[in-house]
């Protein structure tokens, strides 16, 4: 696997890396929502992943090194994915898969999405393209995570995500911190559920600069609901992260996502 950081090139033994940027505290209560979780379990990620990390210069000199993020720990800055879950085949699953899951958000915020009712009913996220894969394409190639159809087997034609047709330009989405009580998340996270060839994850700071990119293959070829492909990608930066971006390769085939998840963690919490 290859490693960037600012024009620094290396070669890692390492079959996954997980690769972010550190940024600076926050302060400040919210009163929204907050999300829990239970279990969590990992799986293996890929072997044909790259990350690249190319943030801008800080003059801070703790800001110079890149901060690894795994989802074992969801406190540490950086970077998070594809990882899995539960599923049959160690796939994510279902919520309690999520990074997140288990964190404490106290008198911050945190909302999750996972579009089950065909409305966008949470405040502050908002996509560029898109819409509900049912509106879309019928009932016939929805992609959800597995079990939001009620069970865990291998296949989620009956549950509901995200689509967009033209993956190469993929999907991103825009917090507002206006409808955030001022407060962008420290934390975000999205599950990709369908697609062709290699996803690529990016996040966004507060200034609209790239925090890095994660670039995966996991596809499976098919489009008939089968979940085994399913992965989780995130990001945690306590500076607040305006987006994040997903997309493939294969223009044809479009992009499908699941359980967008994004939350504030208070400084007291972390």
């Amino acid at each position: 696997m290859l490693l960037k950081y600012r024009g620094i090139t290396a070669y890692l033994l390492a079959s996954v890396i997980l690769v972010g940027c550190s940024g600076s505290d926050g302060d400040g209560n919210n009163e929204n929502e907050v999300g829990t979780g239970s279990n969590q379990q990992e799986s293996s990620s890929p072997e044909n992943t790259e990350n690249t990390n190319m943030p801008p210069a800080a003059d801070d000199e703790s800001e110079q090194n890149p901060v690894v993020a795994t989802s074992s720990d969801p406190l540490q800055e950086g970077l998070i994915g594809p990882s899995g879950g539960s599923g049959n085949a160690g796939e994510y699953a279902q919520f309690n898969d999520s990074p997140f899951a288990n964190l404490n958000f106290g008198d911050g915020y945190f909302y999750f999405e996972d579009f089950e009712d065909k409305v966008l009913e949470h405040p502050g996220a908002e996509p560029s393209d898109g819409d509900f894969v049912s509106i879309e394409f019928g009932e016939t190639f929805n992609d959800s995570v597995d079990a939001d159809d009620g069970l865990i087997d291998g296949n989620s034609l009956d549950g509901e995500s995200w689509f967009h047709a033209v993956s190469t330009t993929g999907i991103v989405w825009s917090f507002n911190a206006d409808e955030l009580d001022g407060r962008l998340p420290t934390h975000v996270g999205i599950v990709w559920t369908d697609g062709r060839l290699e996803t690529t994850f990016e996040a966004f700071d507060s200034s609209g600069l790239s925090l890095g990119t994660i670039v995966a293959d996991h596809t499976n070829a098919s489009f008939n609901g089968e979940t085994d492909d399913d992965r989780f990608y995130g990001v945690v930066h306590y500076a607040g992260i305006s987006a994040i971006k997903i997309s493939n390769t294969n223009r044809l085939n479009g992009i499908e996502v699941d359980h967008l998840q994004w939350g504030y963690l208070p400084i007291e919490l972390r």
